[in-house]
């Protein structure tokens, strides 16, 4: 069984985009146009980290892949078992 590598990394962009917008107020000496981006970007977040974990769930049982994200960014490993069947899941292109 697969995964789509992109439903980990969308999240992971929108995210990193978050956090430097939460920095940009201070940044920019309170800007105007910097309240509306954040409100903008933590909008987008929250829809990409939702769609994210409901496509990211192990297709022979449904249960949600949540050690997966940690495995592919952080310990750069290729797949890991899901928590619920114990099947190997693969993250591809």
């Amino acid at each position: 069984m697969n995964v789509r590598r992109r439903w980990i990394l969308i999240p992971a962009i929108s995210t990193c985009l978050l956090l430097i917008a939460i920095w940009l107020p201070f940044l920019t000496g309170g800007a105007s146009w910097s309240i509306p981006l954040l409100v903008v970007l933590a909008a987008a977040d929250c829809v990409c980290l939702v769609v994210s974990n409901q496509k990211l769930r192990c297709p022979a049982c449904g249960e949600p892949l949540r050690g997966i994200i940690y495995c592919y960014l952080f310990q750069q490993e290729r797949g890991c078992y899901c928590s619920g069947c114990g099947q190997y899941i693969e993250v591809v292109k």
